[in-house]
């Protein structure tokens, strides 16, 4: 009977499931429900018997994951620490034994990094520590696991990244202590150029100022004046980016004559055009 069963089933083009076979089932006289029993029956124990085997293939893969992971710290180049709420030491890779030297005795931490273990469950968010060993600087990463009440700490040397810190704060202060002398050297310059620079506006003006000079001459001596006052204004310049370098420039508003500014740079840039030879 069970063979009628299956013609059943090839006859409505039904799939061969537990559904369809109690769908068949109810609609089919008694005597046919015990022939197809021990179809039935077997069926449904190789349903079984392929959902163990999945079973036991998703437990075989965690298994196997597990052990990766249980692996990993060993082969961990750097320390890795698992340490209870209590301070007690739960794990430790080889790579730790050094850390384990300074940061415990016995199986517990010390009561220095105890404390920071309990701070970080009870923030619950990591932190990070520096430990000195010898020469070397370690950066210590403490990352709770709330639920489960311990912390893991990562270990990793820093000494390198230290070491530069280092070299740049010096660089950093040979630099400032360059662009001080490089301010003074400015501010002493300015106050040297502006001697000179003052007697030849000075014999400039007298110049001007004298009646039987001839206009040709004049215009030279104007433009000796003009050239002049446009290279103390730039020593000025000069003494005030010093004084804002170190910080006491003050803001002082004045007047001018923008045409006489321009009349000005026009006369200084013909006398550079004529000297290279070029049309103005």
């Amino acid at each position: 009977m069970g063979a009628l069963l299956i013609d059943l089933f090839l006859l409505r083009d039904l799939d061969l499931t537990v559904g369809n076979i109690i769908l068949v089932e109810s609609q089919q006289p008694l005597h046919w429900i015990i022939d197809s029993a021990p179809l039935v029956i077997g069926f449904l124990a190789m349903l079984i018997g392929r959902h163990q085997d999945r079973l036991q293939t998703i437990r075989q893969k965690l298994e196997r994951e597990q052990e990766e992971l249980a692996k990993f710290p060993e082969e961990n180049p750097h320390p890795v620490l698992r340490v209870a709420q209590d301070g007690e030491i739960l794990y430790s890779n080889r790579p730790a034994a050094e850390l384990l030297r300074v940061m415990s005795k016995g199986n517990q931490l010390n009561a220095q990094w105890g404390e920071i273990v309990v701070a970080a469950l009870a923030g619950g968010e990591s932190c990070e520590e520096e430990l000195v060993i010898a020469d070397e600087t370690i950066s210590l990463i403490f990352t709770p696991v709330v639920e489960m009440k311990y912390v893991n700490i990562y270990g990793r040397s820093v000494t390198r990244r230290v070491r530069a810190l280092e070299e740049l704060e010096v660089a950093k202060e040979a630099a400032e202590a360059a662009n001080r002398a490089k301010s003074e050297f400015l501010a002493n310059m300015s106050h040297e150029l502006r001697t000179p620079m003052n007697a030849i506006l000075g014999y400039a003006q007298i110049l001007e100022s004298s009646d039987d000079l001839p206009p040709h001459h004049r215009n030279s001596v104007e433009t000796i004046g003009e050239s002049g006052e446009h290279l103390l204004s730039l020593i000025n310049n000069i003494l005030d980016i010093s004084k804002i370098e170190a910080g006491r420039e003050e803001l002082n508003e004045s007047h001018f004559d923008l045409n006489n500014m321009l009349n000005g740079l026009a006369s200084m840039f013909e006398i550079r055009c004529r000297q290279q030879g070029l049309r103005w």
